[in-house]
């Protein structure tokens, strides 16, 4: 007997098994029935607080449009077995008769750990919407989910006491007819339309405020409104203090719902019972903020209204007092800001003398009315600490002598994978010179640049200099790399140019995994990144970049011995910050340097000049950074020696590069200049004046919301050496008008030399 073996039944043999081994795994079978995504996050009729809502072009666009903002919601659900190997999606379903812009099928990028996954989805402000996810095999739907409604909106955390519950006359509902106005229950974690009475922890039950203040803004604004109330009856500020039992219902509130607006206080009867004195009302509030802020990761506004009147209760006209005034000091504070004067509703706005509620229902609208007037402002209004030019503004974000650090310098500008804008530069404790103790330090922001977390360390490596901050953002793992130099801090950068110094600058790194949260102890990785020759070093100033084939670059300039010419070159790794690499140097005269990528895998070197060029020079690579052409001078881009910033973004309107480059052209640092080159490079056409006073060093960053982020050296009328750092968010569309002015008024800018 012989066997027969033919070629071709092995071939459809082996056929067999692979389609089997790849497209049957787990449970899961391409061609059966999806299996259903049980959905944890976001929870139906939730509301996510939207940014990037510019409030000028708003007005004109439907709703749905760009400036009406978005939000980027966080995905949470079971992973059903045997999806691991799936391509995942999400679109956006716009509900009948709300506001919205839906979005067709978009991919969907997971993070799974066990049998549980977490993403996030863009979606525009504007709901209700109805959200769906499946994972795709092919063209096979091996599962699927769905939550609705859920819209993109404005949220506020209440907090206080029975003026913020439910104790007064008129329980009111929620006149929108498709329930845009919701609220969230902390005891249950669950949202619904916010008819009174109001889900708040003191189980009081009458009526409220916040249904008709939740309906006139849906009307204003177009979007929905969401409340999360943990206000308690009864309560002086004294109980919401830390150690007490509200004030981590106040935290836990702010983390359940994210980001939110602003919290909206209304409290201050117990305290006038209480006879808590003015200065003890201010220190209470101060660390009741603060602790939230630190504790709950944002820094929203506190408006405080002033509602010590309670004529049903007690008449003490000398408490109100004290008390209204700790408010008005209050506000004159970071952080606080002033809601409604409640207390000016008397008469027939009151409950009933023997009710010993606050307000009747007349009352209960006209208080809706006040604070409506108080929230339009918020959402309409640049923050006091801004200068204005027209719709356009600049915050002083980092202000030298104020009380933290003598003064800021070296402004890098960073946007993480999840969204969240890092503003990172020099806090120098003795001064304005490369020289002595100087820390790296930080400030976060989680709405593209509109409200800012206080200022936290970085590194503090004793009395050393650290400095020339260089972050990048590794795309793959989510991880940011900040990249940075330590010096002797007795010894100034001449001297270790020179080889007079203890030793010659160093290079290090530092690593956040939590969006610049907390960082990692700083390392020394100068044994594969600089030459032991070498004296001065710095990385960047400004950012790195990661390159299409994964590697991290990180664009470097050093000096030589003996001549101490200032030459630039590039360090990169290429298992995600694990190690460090040193490239070669490029040629004479160039320091301070960016990269950036083009289109066909050549890396840019764009430097700043040492033997007064007065023009940028440029150098290319076509291995990753490991070698560089002869430095070239590009003529279409003056500079007064100084750093300058450079950055790309793909237009897929366009089907090419957009590359931003900022400085000081010229002869001097002055007139901080934004160019646009629409050829990599190969010339820049469109040049807006940003700032006319004494601009120096700048930052990039393409905002999560599509418009452009820039924080730069200035100073003011009557300052002296570049005492702040500003960030400024400006429109594309600012950079296509010919006819606009400069970003910055001409009145910011000092005057004299």
């Amino acid at each position: 007997m012989k066997l027969v073996i033919r070629f071709s039944d092995l071939r459809n043999t082996f056929l067999i098994a692979w389609f089997a081994a790849f497209f049957l795994t787990g449970d899961t079978v391409v061609g059966a029935e999806p299996a259903a995504i049980a959905l944890t996050a976001p929870k139906p009729n939730q509301v996510v607080q939207r940014v990037g809502f510019d409030p000028v072009p708003a007005v004109q666009q439907k709703p749905g449009g760009a400036a009406l903002g978005f939000a980027d919601v966080v995905v949470r659900g079971d992973l059903p077995k045997g999806t691991e190997r799936a391509m995942w999606e999400y679109r956006i379903v716009p509900s009948k008769e709300t506001t919205g812009r839906g979005a067709d099928w978009t991919k969907l990028e997971i993070r799974a750990t066990d049998a549980n996954f977490e993403a996030t989805a863009r979606v525009p402000a504007g709901g209700w919407y109805r959200l769906e996810i499946r994972g795709r095999a092919n063209d096979d739907v091996v599962a699927s989910g769905a939550v609705e409604p859920i819209g993109v909106g404005e949220v506020f955390v209440v907090a206080g006491q029975s003026y913020a519950t439910n104790c007064n006359d008129e329980r009111f509902m929620v006149a929108d007819p498709h329930g845009r106005v919701v609220a969230f229950d902390s005891a249950k974690e669950t949202w619904a339309v916010a008819n009174d009475p109001q889900p708040v922890p003191d189980g009081s039950e009458g009526g409220s405020i916040w249904p008709p203040l939740g309906d006139a803004l849906l009307k204003e604004f177009g979007v929905p409104i969401g409340f999360a109330n943990v206000a308690f009856g009864g309560t002086s500020s004294m109980q919401w203090m830390p150690d007490g039992k509200l004030h981590p219902r106040l935290v836990q509130a702010g983390k359940s719902v994210g980001r939110f607006r602003a919290v909206l206080w209304q409290q201050g009867e117990s305290d006038v019972i209480a006879k808590t004195t003015a200065e003890t009302y201010i220190a209470n509030l101060k660390t009741i903020r603060e602790t939230a802020a630190r504790v709950g990761g944002g820094e929203p506004p506190w408006l405080l209204a002033k509602s010590t009147l309670h004529p049903t209760v007690y008449n003490n006209p000398e408490g109100e007092g004290r008390i209204r005034g700790a408010i008005d000091e209050l506000v004159k504070l970071p952080g606080f800001r002033a809601g409604p004067d409640t207390d000016t509703l008397t008469g027939e706005n009151r409950g009933d003398a023997k009710s010993r509620r606050h307000f009747s229902g007349i009352g209960q609208r006209r208080a809706a009315e006040m604070w409506f007037a108080v929230l339009k402002r918020e959402l309409t209004t640049p923050p006091r600490d801004t200068v204005m030019s027209g719709t356009r503004s600049t915050l002083a974000l980092f202000v030298s002598k104020d009380g933290s650090f003598k003064r800021y310098r070296i402004p890098s500008l960073l946007v993480t994978k999840k969204g969240t804008l890092l503003a990172i530069c020099e806090g120098r404790v003795d001064g304005g010179g490369l020289t002595g103790n100087i820390d790296l330090v930080l400030r976060r922001s989680l709405d593209s640049g509109h409200t800012w977390q206080p200022l936290q360390k970085i590194a503090d490596l004793g009395d050393d200099t650290l400095g020339n901050p260089c972050p990048v953002v590794d795309r793959e793992t989510g991880s940011i790399w900040l990249p940075f130099t330590r010096s002797p801090g007795k010894f100034n950068e001449t001297q270790i140019v020179a080889g007079q110094s203890s030793g010659p600058t160093t290079v290090w790194v530092t690593r956040s995994e939590d969006d610049g949260a907390t960082w990692s102890e700083p390392r020394d990785i100068s044994a594969t990144t600089r030459q032991e020759k070498w004296g001065w070093y710095g990385t960047g100033p400004g950012i790195g970049i990661q390159l299409a084939n994964g590697r991290l670059l990180i664009p470097s300039y050093h000096t030589e011995p003996g001549s101490g010419m200032y030459r630039s070159h590039a360090i990169f790794s290429d298992d995600h910050g694990a190690t460090w690499k040193l490239g070669e140097t490029v040629g004479e005269h160039t320091a301070e340097c960016q990269a950036i990528e083009r289109r066909d895998g050549a890396v840019v070197l764009n430097m700043r000049g040492t033997n007064k060029q007065f023009f940028r020079s440029i150098a290319i690579s076509r291995d990753g950074g490991q070698t560089w052409s002869e430095p070239q001078l590009d003529r279409t881009l003056p500079e007064p020696a100084c750093q300058a910033s450079l950055l790309s973004r793909p237009d897929p309107g366009e089907r090419e590069a957009v590359w931003l480059f900022c400085n000081p052209p010229g002869t001097t640092r002055r007139n901080l200049t934004l160019r646009v080159s629409r050829d990599e490079g190969q010339s820049w056409p469109i040049a807006k004046l940003i700032d006319a006073g004494p601009t120096e060093y700048s930052s990039l960053a393409w905002l999560p919301d599509g418009q452009i982020g820039l924080l730069y050296e200035l100073s003011r009328a009557g300052q002296t050496y570049r005492p702040e750092l500003h960030f400024a968010r400006i429109p594309t569309s600012w950079l296509a008008d010919s006819a606009s002015g400069p970003f910055v008024p001409s009145t910011a800018a000092p005057s004299g030399k």
